[in-house]
This record gives C-alpha cells, sequence and structure tokens, in this order.
C-alpha cells in the first residue's frame, strides 16, 4: 500500500524522491513475495540447485534495491532533508529500528545452523530493511535534534548512506557471486 501510495506521488507530483522510494518498496515487496514462495518447508528435501537460484535472484533484487537507495540517499544528502516524525512518534521509529536490527543479527545467527541458501537470502532482505532503518532514523533524529547545524547534517548523513549503500552492495555482490561459484561447481 505504501509502495503504491509513494508511486502515485511521484506521478501526480514528478517526483523523483518518492519515485525512488516506489521502487524501493516495489522491489522489497518483490523480493518478500519471491521469498515466501521459495522457503523450503520443514521436513522437504533440500534442492540445493533450487535454493543457490533464489538465493542469486535475491541478490539481483538487492541489487535493485541498492539503485533506488542510492537515489534517495543522493536526494536526502543534496537536499539536506529527511523524514520528520511530529511529537514523540520518533521515539517509537527508533524502537522499530533497533528491533527490526536486533532482530536480523539474532535471526543470522539463530539460522545460520540450516546451511539454507533460501534462509540466506531472507537474512539479506531482512539485514538491508533493518540499515534503511538506521538510515531513515537518522536523517529523523537530525532533522528533529539537530536542524541547526547544516555541515553536521550533511556529513553525518553523507556517511551513513555511503556506509548502508555498500553494506547493501557488498551483500547482493556475495549473493550473486557465491551463489553462482556453487551453481558452476554442483553442475560439474
Amino acid at each position: 500500500m505504501l509502495c503504491g501510495f509513494k508511486l502515485a506521488c511521484a506521478v501526480r507530483y514528478a517526483s523523483f524522491w518518492d519515485g525512488a522510494l516506489a521502487f524501493y518498496y516495489i522491489l522489497l515487496c518483490a523480493a518478500r513475495a519471491y521469498l515466501i514462495r521459495r522457503v523450503p518447508v520443514s521436513g522437504e528435501n533440500q534442492d540445493m540447485v533450487r535454493e543457490l537460484r533464489c538465493y542469486r535472484t535475491t541478490g539481483i533484487f538487492l541489487f535493485g534495491m541498492d539503485l533506488a537507495l542510492i537515489g534517495v540517499a543522493t536526494q536526502i544528502v543534496r537536499d539536506g532533508c529527511g523524514s520528520n516524525y511530529p511529537g514523540m512518534l520518533i521515539y517509537v521509529a527508533a524502537f522499530h529500528t533497533f528491533y527490526s536490527l536486533t532482530l536480523a543479527v539474532v535471526n543470522a545467527v539463530r539460522y545460520r545452523r540450516f546451511h539454507s541458501p533460501t534462509l540466506s537470502a531472507a537474512k539479506s532482505v531482512n539485514l538491508t530493511t533493518a540499515l534503511v532503518s538506521i538510515f531513515n532514523l537518522e536523517t529523523a533524529m537530525i532533522a528533529q535534534f539537530g536542524a541547526d547545524q547544516a555541515h553536521f547534517r550533511l556529513v553525518m548523513t553523507a556517511c551513513t548512506a555511503f556506509a548502508v549503500c555498500v553494506i547493501v552492495l557488498g551483500t547482493a555482490a556475495f549473493a550473486v557471486i557465491s551463489s553462482s561459484r556453487k551453481l558452476r561447481r554442483l553442475s560439474t
């Protein structure tokens, strides 16, 4: 629903910002829907080729999400704007951000023992959304608590955006390269 709203705003107001956010949310929804259909059922035989292809496809989704994220981050850094939460809502956003980051890390550790590329892909998507939440929270906190320091806002936002985009790019590259190598090994 949010991606539809952002897409409508992008078309109506010719907004690059809303278009990039809509593209990000559309890819996020597509990646999650794709993964939901491919997560192995408990007790099902593990088809490693199918799971590795799923992992590689998810990496491609992450590349697209990173492109949209770069567009959003560039716009935020260039314009010096970000999210603005009224009143106490910023604390709810902070709680959500730290909860999603903690959950992403805990699940990465917990499900590592299954050695499932599909579950690794799901963990990569969750980590990406947690990192985007951190970036969003950082821009909101600077807008609310440090609005009078333009140089600080520029430096912090640029550094956080760069770090998040590089981590997502690295995660996507790792997914595509490692799954392609493993698929090559399995086919020979």
